[in-house]
């Protein structure tokens, strides 16, 4: 019988509780935390080419056999819609940080779009001469009231 734990969340939608379940879903296997934090890249000579894999030693192989397991933990469980935005990467930590970031930045843009504004009432006792400015300029309330010195002076004075 195979456990749950044995695969990946599955992305169904709700965002901040999958990119938790699937943080932990990765950790779970102490290499590809390792990978994740770090990032992989493949080994190379000393003239930056890469190594041939069968030159790789031990430790070299359980790296990419690492970045492997959570690149397709991750092509398996992220929608192929958000797949195509991510582009090219070149890890498993690269692709993840890509997708989130791609998530977030949507994520905000709908919370910016859906989020109530908040209303301004101004006081009973301000007129509206009280509360304009034109361009920059102060009203003559204003002048008056702040000893000739505009708002924005005061503020830079804060």
């Amino acid at each position: 019988m195979v456990e749950d734990s044995d695969y990946p969340p599955a992305f169904v939608g709700e965002f901040a509780s999958w990119k938790q379940k699937m943080e932990v879903y990765l950790n779970s296997d102490f290499s590809i935390y390792l990978i994740m934090k770090s990032g992989y890249e493949a080994p190379k000579k000393v003239n930056g080419e890469e190594l041939e894999k069968y030159l790789w030693n031990e430790k070299q192989r359980d790296e990419s056999m690492a970045n492997a397991r959570a690149e397709f933990h991750l092509l398996t469980t992220i929608p192929n819609e958000d797949l195509d935005k991510v582009g090219e990467y070149n890890s498993a930590k690269e692709l993840w940080e890509k997708f989130l970031k791609i998530y977030e930045e949507s994520e905000s843009k709908v919370n910016v779009a859906t989020t109530p504004t908040a209303e301004f009432h101004p006081e009973a006792t301000e007129s509206s001469s009280q509360m304009s400015i034109d361009e920059g300029e102060e009203t003559s309330e204003e002048s008056n009231s702040t000893g000739g010195e505009s708002i924005a002076d005061k503020v830079s004075q804060v």
